[in-house]
């Protein structure tokens, strides 16, 4: 009974921003919290980590002691690149996690020396098959491990890596290779060959193709291709030897091209220097200073060609004490987060999305008892949100209710999950719903949005107070060298070390968007009274009427997104003289609804048909009119015949919708619109 009182106390006398007491590490047997001590003041020789480690006994399976403490030269990172910055961490802690991976059901580590030396021995293998300093090698791999040497391989040859993204179209992967000419092109296995079989006439400017995986491949099959070498198995052949010297790569030297995803047009290739990644890494550690004070767990599940996991999984861990876990299919993405029990997540909505469904669904799959605690837990937690959000204090009582509800109800559910242990939550790359934030604040989840792009390098802003209140993108990092502008249009203008150095053989578009040291986002802000930032739309998406009027399409769109039955929406009236919106059902709540009205339907086609539908998104319209301005309502209003997902190239590997893509194929419907056919609902 002594022992709960002082629990409880300890409860109730701790903040409620700070991390909750099973969240925080546990105490260490003595000989490990003596190697760890001992590590942070001076650099341990091999013998003894070896005998350390022998004491020790077995390592556990996730929580690794890490023997590093992050110290970049006296002039920071400017001189450093990171083949260099690897070998440094090679030689300082040759015997700690790198990452580590799963197979055959479990997981194995691959130390930072062993890291470095298959990277090194991989870069000889492509230097001896003609690789030359600056050349580009295309790289199309799944979010692999093998991918992460190969990445750095790229590096360590002086060469500059092109991500291809696996499972583009053939006319995307043509424009890739067309405009980036590589020299080789590193495929991780059978499917990624498969996908580059679709456009083997463009990829004639390589002279081969290395392949990391050859269970399954017939060469025969791919004849089409250029010449097809395969590697052993880059995760396991042995390596033994003096460990090479990095190669003399200035900090600005062109490191990797990252092509953007098309959402405003066809993909531009995005150029990193070494210096420019390495600054994005450490603006992640500037964000989250626990990257670097203890041992952080993250699962990675999308592939390199994107910036964010390029960096999470790549550059990062060479600066902090990150580990990060890689699935052994990407069927099990899920399981091995289960496993793994991340602390540090970054993910886009549509993730959050579908892992707070599968809770959801969960508790409506329970009896009376357990839904009705549920909802009385939820009824707790949201006056703890709620007073968070509009930073009030919470009262003692209301603490203790909360903490016991975090405890016996939410965690739980999260433990199912294997977010019961995230400290680190953030959300970006697409506008994040106030409902799905607040549902992850009532389970105790600090989740927090972030903005950035892929011209970025790093985040822009993001928010940094616990339990933030949504419907902002938060501040500027605190750096100098991290500056944030509004020009006078509302464009919000970014300038840091970790920004892109140009678009790949298009000085037109790097001349339009970086002026004088500034990155041009294109995203339309506002600025509150406390110095946050609010996103209100894309300056390219801008409507203009006929009248001459300038309308935010975004806004439009969101007001129609809080309608429960519509799950996308498109905002259109550019040079006409109303607007007008197309819209897509949410088929988990209209069929609800159908079956709820006897409505006999077979899929979405039949109720995008349905008169009763239409009434019903009708008086919804109207309720959204309602919030608008007189200029902004929506007059006409017509159901995508079919869902957007299903059009060709609508949306980019990251789910966010190509407008331009949307708008060109639905034309017809929206021409519609405005000759007021019979078949177009209308909102007076």
């Amino acid at each position: 009974m002594c022992a709960l009182r002082t629990r409880l106390f300890n409860a109730l006398s701790e903040p409620l921003d700070r991390e909750p007491s099973a969240f925080r590490p546990t105490q260490q047997p003595l000989g490990r919290t003596f190697a760890y001590r001992s590590a942070l003041r001076v650099h341990l020789t091999k013998d003894a980590r070896s005998t350390l480690s022998g004491s020790l006994g077995p390592r556990d399976p996730i929580a690794t002691p890490v023997y590093f403490n992050p110290a970049p030269k006296p002039g920071g990172l400017d001189g450093w690149s990171v083949p260099a910055l690897l070998h440094d961490r090679a030689i300082r802690t040759p015997d700690a996690d790198a990452f580590r991976y799963r197979r055959n059901g479990a997981f194995r580590a691959v130390s930072w020396e062993f890291l470095c030396r298959q990277a090194f021995n991989l870069a000889a293998d492509l230097q001896r098959f003609g690789l030359g300093a600056s050349e580009r090698v295309g790289l199309m791999a799944a979010a692999h491990p093998s991918a992460v040497i190969a990445e750095h391989a790229v590096w360590c040859a002086s060469a500059v890596s092109v991500g291809i993204y696996p499972t583009i179209s053939a006319f995307e992967i043509g424009h890739i290779v067309a405009d980036a000419t590589p020299r080789l092109i590193i495929a991780q296995g059978r499917e990624q060959l498969d996908r580059l079989a679709t456009a083997s006439d463009a990829l004639q400017v390589a002279a081969a193709i290395f392949v990391l995986q050859s269970e399954g491949i017939d060469p025969s099959q791919y004849k089409g291709l250029p010449p097809l070498h395969f590697l052993q198995d880059l995760l396991t052949r042995s390596n033994v030897g003096e460990l090479p010297a990095p190669p003399l790569l200035k900090p600005e030297s062109l490191a990797c091209i990252i092509y953007t995803s098309g959402t405003t047009g066809r993909p531009k290739g995005v150029m990193y220097s070494h210096r420019s990644l390495l600054y994005g890494a450490d603006s992640k550690r500037v964000l989250v200073p626990a990257l670097t004070r203890q041992d952080q767990r993250t699962v990675i599940s999308v592939p390199f060609t994107h910036i964010s996991p390029k960096i999470s999984a790549i550059t990062l861990p060479l600066l902090s004490r990150l580990v990060t876990y890689f699935p052994d299919t990407a069927d099990a993405v899920r399981q091995t987060i289960i496993e793994v029990e991340p602390t540090y997540v970054v993910q886009p909505p549509r993730f959050y999305e579908k892992v707070s469904q599968e809770i959801l669904c969960a508790i409506r799959g329970r009896s009376v008892l357990p839904r009705f605690v549920y909802k009385q837990a939820m009824r707790i937690a949201d006056a703890v949100v709620r007073r968070r959000w509009e930073k009030q204090d919470v009262t003692a009582s209301l603490r203790l209710l909360y903490w016991f509800a975090r405890q016996i109800v939410f965690r739980p559910y999260l433990r199912r999950i294997g977010y019961h242990r995230v400290r680190f939550a953030y959300v970006g790359s697409a506008p994040t719903d106030s409902q799905l934030i607040w549902l992850w604040h009532c389970w105790g989840i600090d989740l927090r949005e972030s903005y950035g792009l892929t011209e970025s390098g790093g985040n822009v802003t993001a928010q940094q107070t616990p339990f933030p209140a949504p419907g902002n993108l938060g501040s500027v990092l605190e750096r100098e060298d991290f500056e944030i502008n509004v020009a006078d249009d509302g464009e919000l203008l970014f300038r840091s070390p970790c920004i892109f150095i140009g678009y790949w053989k298009n000085p037109e578009a790097t001349n339009r968007a970086l002026v004088d040291g500034w990155l041009k986002t294109g995203d339309i802000v506002s600025r509150t009274t406390d110095g946050l930032v609010r996103l209100t739309g894309r300056k390219s998406h801008v409507i203009i009427t006929s009248g001459g009027k300038s309308l935010n399409p975004e806004r439009i769109e969101a007001a129609l997104k809080t309608c429960p039955y519509v799950a996308e929406a498109l905002a259109v009236g550019h040079g006409r003289q109303f607007v007008s919106a197309i819209v897509e059902l949410d088929m988990a709540k209209i069929s609800t609804w159908a079956i709820e009205q006897r409505i006999e339907a077979r899929d979405y086609r039949d109720l995008a048909k349905d008169h009763r539908v239409r009434a019903l998104l009708d008086c919804e319209i109207e309720k959204v009119n309602a919030t608008l301005g007189r200029l902004e309502r929506i007059r006409r209003f017509a159901i995508a015949p079919a869902p957007l997902s299903s059009m060709n190239n609508a949306y980019t590997s990251m789910q966010k919708l190509r407008r331009e893509v949307a708008l060109r194929q639905l034309s017809p419907l929206i021409d519609s619109l405005y000759q007021a056919t019979e078949s177009v609902s209308q909102v007076d």
